[in-house]
């Protein structure tokens, strides 16, 4: 797994406005790309969570890279928790 900035921005706006935190994970041979999200951001849930570090260090082996993005209010992103409608935008961004 490499975490390489220069391949894609550490940082992803929505079209309401907010930015979020982002991790790209680049495969040797990408032949798909995964989003992966974060456990309920209220506790305590964000984009170094086991489960989607995880994916993230797993995923590139079989040529899927991923992203991992911080929802709004978590970590460097941008706003506040939006009570689960909101983050339908920071999923929309993401993809």
């Amino acid at each position: 797994m490499t975490d390489d900035p220069s391949t894609f921005p550490e940082r992803v706006p929505t079209a309401d406005g907010e930015v979020l935190e982002a991790a790209w994970s680049s495969a040797p041979e990408t032949r798909a790309v995964a989003v992966l999200t974060h456990p309920h951001p209220l506790y305590g849930g964000d984009l170094d969570n086991i489960v989607p570090a995880t994916l993230a260090r797993s995923l590139p082996a079989l040529g899927i890279a991923t992203l991992r993005v911080n929802f709004r209010g978590v970590g460097a992103s941008s706003g506040s928790h939006g009570g689960g409608s909101d983050e339908i935008a920071d999923v929309i961004g993401a993809i």
